[in-house]
């Protein structure tokens, strides 16, 4: 009788629908990026110490025979950070109001230390 070889999956989808490689937290894009940067498999391991050097090879082989999927993942992965970004800056003081603010309040400071050493 010939044995059933083990499948391990080299990429899963979490909760979240975010890929990520084997049983680790690491997000796929991640290595997709190490590995357009020029990155080895063993440097990738390097960076990411809950990768194996097999996980690193098969996410790796895994965006090389899906990339279109892959860029296309990403692609959509940026463009929902950049849309969270601009949400998150909307929602946020203006930096020269906030510096207007500090430095008012250090005026005052010094002002009221200037007007008690003149009592």
């Amino acid at each position: 009788m010939v044995q059933k070889l083990p499948t391990a999956d080299v990429v899963r989808e979490d909760a979240h629908g975010d890929l990520r490689i084997g049983k680790t937290n690491v997000l796929l894009d991640m290595v997709v990026y190490a590995f357009r940067n020029g990155a080895t498999c063993e440097e990738i391991v390097l960076r990411f110490s809950s990768l194996s050097l097999a996980d690193a090879y098969g996410a790796v082989a895994f965006y090389l025979k899906n990339r279109d999927f892959v860029e296309e993942y990403i692609r959509k992965r940026e463009q929902e950070g950049d849309e969270v970004q601009r949400r998150i800056e909307a929602l946020q003081t203006p930096m020269s109001e906030v510096r207007a603010r500090i430095f008012a309040r250090q005026a005052a400071k010094l002002a009221e230390g200037s007007d008690a050493s003149n009592r």
